[in-house]
């Protein structure tokens, strides 16, 4: 079995690289830029642990040396772990994709790390959409903030950690995400419930595990 282990993160206008261990017969395998809208609304307040989570791709996703996801493609993931908020606590919920439903009902095994999170299009109330309408307030990085759809990057400015990501909250959710992990990644929020609205638009970084391949 061919055990591919991602140790370089390089960000390009079209794709992240994951470079494998220089070992007979590896290559460089690329996690392509993706950008989708969540089905169903997340919410920590009523999550479960093993819920299932699914997004669908806004357009085709062309990955090099690899499937292609046609647009409307369906992304299957499952909540791994949940943390209501209490007595006004912090809150989270930790998702992992784990498969791409194609339209002919076949599964294609696949890594997925959540690059960045918006609010739905067209709300008409800034930042509207990540926390519940009776929570709704403004937020710097609303509706109008600036989008790189283009680009498995967050937008020029957003913080970076070492080794992965936190991109700039969305109306009290902040994500944390991380290339090398196995997780898709972690919404959190502070004295609240985490809460992702349907339509809420994400972009990702997605690669099509090879037969036989295991990504760490």
């Amino acid at each position: 079995m061919l055990t591919a282990a991602i140790v370089l993160l390089v960000i390009n206008p079209a794709f992240i690289v994951a470079q494998e261990p220089a070992t007979a017969g590896s290559g460089t395998l690329q996690m392509a830029s993706a950008r989708v809208w969540l089905n169903k609304s997340l919410d920590a307040k009523k999550a479960r642990q093993g819920d299932a989570v699914t997004v669908k791709l806004l357009d085709d996703v062309k990955i090099p040396n690899s499937s292609e996801l046609p647009k409307n493609t369906i992304l299957l993931g499952h909540i791994d772990t949940v943390q209501p908020s209490m007595n006004k606590g912090d809150s989270a919920i930790q998702v992992t994709f784990d498969k791409a439903q194609m339209k002919d009902g076949q599964q294609l095994p696949i890594k997925v790390t959540i690059m960045q999170i918006y609010p739905p299009p067209g709300n008409g109330i800034p930042g509207g959409g990540s926390l519940p309408p009776d929570q709704l307030a403004p937020t710097p990085t609303g509706a109008a903030a600036a989008r790189n759809p283009g680009s498995a990057a967050p937008p020029p400015g957003s913080p970076t950690t070492q080794g992965g990501r936190t991109s700039e909250d969305v109306n009290g959710v902040v994500l944390k995400s991380d290339v090398h992990e196995s997780a898709s990644g972690t919404f959190t929020s502070k004295g609240r419930n985490v809460y992702l609205g349907s339509g809420t638009e994400m972009q990702m970084a997605v690669l099509v595990v090879p037969a036989g391949s295991e990504i760490k």
